[in-house]
């Protein structure tokens, strides 16, 4: 995959989390990294700086979300990997 086509995919994947994480409810017992307002406005701020970052620092921006909503159980991991391996890869039907 190009730079290009790998920063829509990650910018598909992070669409994807800021859906669930726009439900979830901050909690007073989650510290201010894990809240999902917190992650919203870090999943917009990768989206936003996306074309400046570099490719893999935007991806472990998007591993920091998806490890933080796995560690809360607000995704499953073997779901989360099969909805973003063809997205990641290239070889999912949103190329």
């Amino acid at each position: 995959m190009t730079d290009v086509k790998t920063m829509h995919a990650h910018l598909v994947v992070l669409g994807g989390l800021m859906v669930r994480l726009q439900v979830l409810p901050d909690k007073p017992e989650y510290s201010h990294e894990t809240q999902p307002s917190y992650l919203m406005e870090f999943a917009r701020g990768a989206i936003d700086l996306a074309p400046e970052m570099p490719i893999d620092k935007l991806g472990r921006w998007v591993g920091y979300i998806q490890g933080v909503m796995a560690a809360r159980n607000w995704l499953h991991v073997p779901s989360e990997r099969a909805w973003t391996r063809p997205i990641l890869t290239g070889n999912g039907d949103d190329k």
